[in-house]
């Protein structure tokens, strides 16, 4: 049976959200039409009863997507709040944005605040990309990656999590021959290596067959999101464009995920040249 408890607070209009899934173990934040700091205190109150019914491990979905103006000051009140997930044993914070220059800028104007109060927040542009990700996450604990296609944009994300291992291999491998059957030839792909913590030598050297077939499945450019300034990033990155380089395509590197779909996005985007 699923438990659900939505907490909503009415003023002037349905500003926010919040509901606790505890069969999922995931929190559903939402904010709707403007908000106001004015209302921020009643908010961080039932945010935290919604939180404290939750178990360590637990995820966050945050639905920005038809928010309006956010108030002055509206962003730095609720770190406390961001904070408060941390010390409760957050797993994973996913924000859904408009697919616009305006969403953009709300995931990055969340993204500085939550660094402050000690985690980064994955962006995607769709429930449904945020759902299909925590899904595949807590659908056994040895899956540390997800894979999402979003067929509106004939693009697949990857993202990788925590340790990958040569024991990852095949169950990557198979969920990735499933997806590619959702893609048209001139696919984009987008490979998320920011939640990494460390990758196996032997399961990167495993990896070149899984690269080959995306490239013959018509891969038309990859991006690779690193964190900036990040050695072990850099030096993963590089690691992967050399095994990449072997199957036959490149990559070019973004600090984010906006910053990769705007890549991808570009009207003056030259297609990447194959290797021969």
């Amino acid at each position: 049976m699923i438990v659900l408890k939505w907490s909503t607070f009415l003023a002037k209009n349905d500003m926010y959200q919040i509901r606790a899934d505890l069969e999922k173990n995931r929190l559903y934040v939402s904010f709707k039409d403007d908000a106001d700091v004015e209302y921020v205190e009643q908010f961080v109150d039932e945010f935290q009863q919604e939180v404290q019914k939750l178990e360590p491990g637990f995820s966050v979905i945050n639905d920005l997507q038809e928010a309006g103006r956010l108030g002055m000051g509206i962003d730095e009140a609720l770190i406390p709040s961001m904070r408060l997930l941390i010390s409760k044993g957050v797993k994973k914070v996913i924000r859904v944005v408009a697919d616009s220059d305006q969403g953009r800028n709300l995931a990055s104007r969340f993204d500085r605040k939550s660094a402050v109060a000690g985690y980064t927040g994955m962006t995607v542009y769709s429930l449904e990309a945020a759902e299909k990700i925590l899904d595949d996450l807590d659908e056994s604990s040895r899956e540390n990656f997800g894979l999402y296609v979003d067929a509106s944009k004939n693009r697949l994300y990857v993202i990788y999590m925590k340790s990958m291992t040569t024991e990852q291999i095949p169950l990557l491998m198979k969920k990735v021959q499933i997806v590619l059957k959702q893609l048209k030839p001139g696919f984009d792909m987008v490979v998320n290596l920011q939640e990494v913590k460390f990758f196996e030598k032997e399961a990167l050297d495993n990896m070149t067959p899984i690269m080959k077939a995306i490239k013959a499945a018509g891969l038309r450019a990859t991006v690779r999101i690193i964190h900036k300034k990040s050695m072990s990033d850099e030096r993963r990155a590089i690691l992967f464009d050399q095994k990449s380089n072997q199957a036959g395509y490149l990559s070019r590197v973004a600090y984010s995920l906006e910053e990769a779909d705007k890549i991808l996005s570009d009207e003056n985007l030259q297609e990447m040249k194959s290797v021969n």
